[in-house]
């Protein structure tokens, strides 16, 4: 036991005597890191604790460094690949609409365009029936009482042959005739019924017979020269159906009109009278 207490004395002897050897420079550098060290362990704790990491400077595969590359990740990249941005098409200037004139008659629009056989028709092949009734003249013109072949009532099917939009007239193959009827009057729906009452004022029967339908409407005309107002829509018995003659300036209250016949019907001192519609004009 004594010799391992001195042993030990030796020991501690030989410690104090290396530690008075230590240079103080080397305490400095030693104190010196081992603050250093704390306040690396401080920052890191304190980033720690306010959600903060710090940020590895690492080397991308471009030598650039990572953290370089995060910071520009919001920046855009023009790249080939990327679809243009479409932009909207320029608003196109609307063109100009042509004015309708004020000025046109109303039966311009309501009437069909007279014409002869040299009027063109577009090809078709359909059924028809009359709305009503309807006059199969042997040219395409209102103008003239004595161009109906026939007269045509609702439920006899026709064969339609070629049709006019512009002018509002039908060929028609009747009977192995070329035929021609206002298109107006006419249907594709062979089931048609007009729901017309036999006291319609709108169903008139001249005194030869023929029935002539009339369209109501509310205008008014002035003669273009002079024109006569009769009793009936016809001229078959001549003079003796005319009730006044009427000069041109005189506005004509007009009620009704007949695109088939080519008549109007107006009221004149409380009476309704007929007149040809191509001898008046818009007042």
């Amino acid at each position: 036991m004594k010799k391992n207490n001195k042993k030990q004395d030796l020991d501690f002897d030989e410690i104090n005597e290396g530690a008075e050897n230590v240079k103080p420079w080397v305490l400095a550098l030693m104190l010196a890191l081992i603050v250093a060290g704390i306040l690396i362990i401080c920052l890191l704790l304190w980033g720690l604790l306010h959600g903060k990491q710090p940020k590895p400077l690492e080397v991308s595969e471009r030598g650039s460094y990572a953290e370089e590359e995060k910071e520009t990740q919001n920046e855009p990249i023009a790249s080939e690949e990327q679809p243009p941005v479409e932009q909207p098409p320029e608003k196109q200037p609307e063109q100009d609409q042509e004015p309708v004139s004020d000025t046109t008659p109303e039966t311009d629009a309501q009437s069909p365009t007279d014409g002869d056989k040299t009027m063109r028709f577009d090809s078709v092949q359909e059924s028809v029936t009359p709305k009503d009734i309807v006059n199969l003249r042997s040219v395409p013109s209102t103008s003239d009482e004595n161009t109906i072949s026939v007269q045509i009532s609702n439920g006899t099917v026709l064969s339609r042959t070629g049709i006019n939009s512009a002018t509002g007239w039908s060929r028609i193959d009747y009977n192995g005739q070329t035929l021609y009827a206002v298109t107006q009057y006419l249907t594709t729906d062979l089931n048609y019924r007009p729901p017309v009452p036999v006291s319609d004022p709108n169903r008139v029967t001249t005194m030869s017979g023929r029935v002539i339908i009339f369209e109501n409407c509310d205008d008014y005309y002035t003669p273009k020269e002079y024109v006569n107002l009769r009793t009936e829509p016809s001229t078959s018995e001549g003079d003796a159906t005319v009730r006044v003659q009427v000069q041109n300036g005189e506005t004509l209250h007009r009620t009704g009109y007949s695109a088939d016949y080519g008549w109007s019907r107006v009221e004149y001192n409380g009476e309704s009278l007929y007149v040809v519609t191509s001898l008046l004009q818009a007042s």
